[in-house]
């Protein structure tokens, strides 16, 4: 399941750099929340692997939810607060704006191996 997600990442950020992958009346939330499916599903069958009780994992995966949410609030935030700074210099090149997508799409290639 993991090589899966890490090729839902690539895909989704190469949507951002190439060619539209989906098709442009498909909604980002429906994109989101089939993203969210498919690591939701990673997680549960990586709890099933480690041995976790079945009657344990949901408890963990409330507790997953939980822990992704705040770290994304986090993120949010700083990344908010890095955009805001950055946003004074006006003048950043095309290359320059596209080092992010580039990078988080090397990263999950990476842990694709």
């Amino acid at each position: 399941m993991l090589p899966l997600i890490n090729i839902a990442c690539i895909k989704l950020f190469s949507r951002q750099i190439i060619t539209p992958i989906l098709p442009r009346e498909l909604k980002p939330w429906l994109v989101a929340f089939s993203f969210g499916l498919l690591h939701g599903f990673g997680f549960a069958g990586a709890l099933t692997e480690v041995g976790l009780p079945q009657k344990e994992i949901p408890l963990a995966l409330a507790f997953f939810k939980i822990g992704i949410e705040l770290g994304q609030i986090i993120l949010v935030v700083a990344v908010s607060a890095t955009l805001h700074l950055l946003a004074l210099k006006n003048n950043w090149s095309i290359t320059a704006k596209k080092v992010p997508t580039y990078a988080i799409g090397s990263v999950a290639a990476f842990w694709t191996n």
